[in-house]
């Protein structure tokens, strides 16, 4: 009647730990709770409880003690009870069944058995953790992937798939964690954690031999707490350590390689919208030494700076793949620099290592000494009687219109009368300046000077200098001869000659008057302003009938220039050593045009000169 009449139901079973002011390590104790029910109606009262661990659901081997429980309250038919079966009950990771006896109320009758055994949950299991009893597995009962946690292996955390093979673990690494990827061989493939050194690091290993190949470390021996990114590859075919970059479209924009045996590293820039590499840096090409290329939208090159192969300095080299044209410098060609320009029609180069005309070298006829333009030009003025002040003042002048840079000569002379009276002291000076009624820099002066011991009288004398000026650029210039007396009752300037030549270029040492700061102001000293006698109108004719002259000579000049032109293709068509040395030159210049060609050139041109501009 007992069996019948009383019946428990397990509600739950957990461990249950009670607080401590400190830590303290887990105990196996779990806790049961149940419901007793006596003729179908729940128990309040007392009852005596017994508990057996088995290792079965019936027969099997009882595991631990059995544990009573006298005089346990029970309400509205509910029990709570803890349980202890020892720290090794439920090492092993078996299942473990409960088997209950009780008897109510307490201390009276026999015990009844209750039911079948019921079969402890996992949550007892959790308690074996706490106790250190290694290794501990959780996995899943349809596959082999599992975590196995053991603190005495040195993978105190590992991982392993579907087919059992470990593929992660985590270790303590003495100054923090570090997690280890590995291969189905068993060898790591990446590293993520803490160094010895108490700094974060990632490693990541090649499959074939295991070679770091990535490395990231925030703190190294070499650079110390700075950050470090390494690339690298160590097997055939490979291009060193590879990084590449993509735009948010994910074109490639950036690519940069360690290398290969015996290369330097490169770095790749790329045309996005095209996909084609537009710059290319070398560390180190067939030469020690960097060097730069850039190409063109089909990979062509275009531009290259590097190392000079056939000597110590550098090569830059500019080229029209379309074309085949170029334009190179070396900077040690034999121990020289040198400059050289490909053309379609036209070659010409500069090479320091040569002497003379091989200097330099250009496409046949390319320049003679009708092309250059440069000779030299002049101007004049005259005047007649010209009285002389006491004034420093302008008593002629000239303006020349030049080409280009250069120097100016002037060169004076006339003739002077002077009235003295004697016991007083009289002279005459006179200044060549750019500048109307300037006293040039002190040093230029010419005197034509009478003692005081001098008879009363007119004396007469013949005068003359000269100056030199430099002129920065084309343009126009305005020279003046100033002219003061002093002393004479009176003095006039007879038959003054003034000429201004203009020279492109010097052959020896060259002093101009009023160089420098201190003079006139400017780089040449003679920027200053252009007053003088002459008029407006004055000028603007000097400057008209300048410009004229000069291109005047300059259309003669090419006119003798179609004329030789002329002579050269008759004397080419009759000459076959002329043809030979045409063959001779083929490589560095294509073919100069047909005769009519270059005849139609050259008229052209000289149609093109504008006669009315103001020269070059």
């Amino acid at each position: 009647m007992m069996r019948k009449s009383l019946a428990a139901v397990v509600l739950s079973a957990g461990l249950a730990f009670a607080p401590h002011a400190h830590a303290a390590p887990l105990t196996p104790t779990f806790t049961y709770q149940g419901e007793i029910l006596k003729a179908g109606a729940p128990v309040t009262g007392t009852a005596d409880l017994r508990f057996s661990l088995f290792d079965a659901a019936a027969g099997g081997v009882q595991i631990g003690a059995t544990i009573a429980r006298n005089n346990v309250s029970v309400s509205a038919g509910v029990f709570t009870v803890g349980l202890d079966f020892g720290a090794d009950a439920f090492a092993d990771n078996q299942e473990r069944y409960l088997q209950i006896e009780v008897r109510s109320p307490a201390g009276a009758g026999a015990f009844t058995v209750l039911g079948a055994r019921q079969a402890v949950t996992v949550t007892p299991y959790a308690i074996t953790a706490g106790q250190g009893a290694a290794p501990f597995r959780v996995k899943r009962s349809t596959s082999s992937a599992a975590v196995v946690t053991d603190p005495d292996d040195s993978d105190q955390i590992t991982l392993y798939n579907d087919a059992g093979v470990k593929i992660g673990g985590l270790r303590n690494n003495l100054t923090g964690s570090l997690f280890a990827g590995y291969r189905s061989s068993g060898a790591p493939s990446a590293l993520i954690g803490t160094s010895i050194d108490a700094s974060g690091f990632i490693e990541m290993y090649a499959e074939s031999n295991g070679y770091n190949n990535v490395l990231i470390e925030s703190e190294t021996s070499s650079f110390g707490e700075s950050g470090l990114i390494r690339l690298g590859s160590l097997f055939t075919g490979g291009k060193g350590g590879v990084y590449q970059a993509t735009n948010n479209d994910g074109s490639m924009t950036l690519e940069a390689l360690g290398g290969e045996s015996g290369d330097g590293a490169s770095l790749s820039l790329f045309d996005a919208n095209l996909g084609t590499e537009s710059l290319r840096m070398f560390g180190q090409t067939f030469v020690p030494g960097g060097s730069i290329h850039t190409f063109d939208e089909n990979g062509a090159t275009e531009w290259v700076l590097e190392p000079d192969f056939s000597g110590d300095g550098a090569f830059m080299l500019f080229s029209n793949p379309a074309t085949g044209t170029s334009l190179s410098m070396e900077s040690d060609f034999s121990d020289s620099p040198a400059f050289n320009l490909n053309g379609e029609n036209s070659f010409f180069g500069i090479f320091g290592a040569n002497s003379g005309n091989a200097s330099v070298q250009m496409s046949s006829n390319a320049v003679n000494s009708l092309e250059i333009l440069d000779e030299p030009g002049l101007a004049n003025n005259q005047v007649g009687f010209i009285g002389i002040t006491t004034t420093l003042t302008s008593v002629i002048s000239r303006s020349i219109t030049v080409p280009a840079g250069g120097f100016v000569l002037v060169l004076f002379d006339g003739d002077v009368g002077m009235n003295h009276v004697a016991g007083s002291l009289s002279y005459v000076e006179w200044i060549i300046d750019d500048v109307a009624g300037g006293a040039g820099s002190g040093n230029d002066d010419m005197l034509h000077l009478l003692p005081t011991t001098a008879a009363t009288g007119l004396y007469d004398f013949a005068s003359s200098s000269h100056a030199v000026f430099a002129v920065p650029s084309a343009g126009t210039y305005t020279y003046h001869v100033n002219m003061a007396r002093t002393g004479a009752t009176s003095a006039t300037l007879f038959d003054g000659q003034m000429t201004v030549i203009y020279f492109p270029t010097a052959y020896g040492t060259v002093n101009p008057s009023f160089t420098g700061d201190d003079f006139r102001g400017g780089s040449y000293g003679n920027a200053g302003p252009t007053r003088m006698p002459q008029s407006g109108a004055e000028i603007a004719a000097e400057r008209a009938r300048s410009q004229a002259d000069n291109m005047a000579r300059i259309q003669s000049e090419m006119l003798a220039m179609k004329q030789e032109m002329a002579e050269m293709r008759a004397m080419m068509a009759s000459n076959p050593n002329i043809a030979a040395q045409r063959a001779k030159d083929a490589p560095k210049a294509k073919p100069a045009p047909k005769a009519t060609s270059e005849q139609n050139v050259a008229e052209a041109e000289i149609d093109e000169i504008d006669t009315t501009s103001g020269g070059r």
